[in-house]
């Protein structure tokens, strides 16, 4: 699973799906960004929702 992305309709659901994934990775990162899905353009940087579990250092800014 690692390395995997979903798209979630929502920042809830994003967050409630990487608290379930959580239960069976070592850790999970929900993170919102807008993509324009024609161009693949990035529209802005990415927002972390939550994170759960063991991280690598310096994943998490802060």
């Amino acid at each position: 699973m690692q390395g995997r992305q979903t798209e979630q309709p929502s920042a809830d659901a994003a967050r409630g799906r990487a608290e379930r994934d959580a239960e069976r990775v070592s850790g999970v990162i929900a993170v919102a960004q807008t993509v324009d899905t024609e161009t693949g353009e990035v529209l802005n940087e990415p927002e972390i929702l939550a994170h759960f579990g063991e991280l690598p250092a310096g994943i998490i800014p802060g």
